[in-house]
């Protein structure tokens, strides 16, 4: 009997895993002129989720901090307003090395994860 219910378990959060969907955002890629500027993305079917990191190992962003909800680096920030959960708000400095700069951030929620493209002349 007990082997039954534990299978009934395991088969129960195999289908919680499923029913789980998709990160919907309203846009995946933002771009910036050489000036910089804030945009920001909303998260449209979730009210709670979290950054996860930002890609370093292939754009040119050096060094960076992270938590929950706060992304720090050497020449972008995004930030979740503590009064805007479902956006992520991104505000990018001025680039004045004349280089295309390229950054990706990743977000979760559970098992389901999205990735915003940031890009700046």
């Amino acid at each position: 009997m007990i082997a039954i219910l534990f299978a009934l378990n395991i088969i129960s959060c195999v289908e919680d895993e499923k029913k789980q969907s998709e990160m919907e955002v309203s846009k995946t890629t933002l771009s910036f002129d050489s000036e910089g500027g804030t945009d920001s993305v909303q998260v449209l079917n979730y009210n709670y989720w979290w950054i996860v990191e930002t890609d370093t190992s292939y754009y040119n962003t050096k060094k960076y901090t992270y938590s929950f909800d706060t992304l720090t680096t050497d020449w972008y920030q995004a930030v979740v307003p503590k009064t805007e959960l479902n956006k992520l708000r991104i505000t990018v400095d001025k680039n004045t090395s004349g280089n295309e700069r390229k950054a990706r951030i990743h977000m979760t929620v559970g098992n389901v994860y999205q990735e915003i493209t940031i890009t700046q002349e």
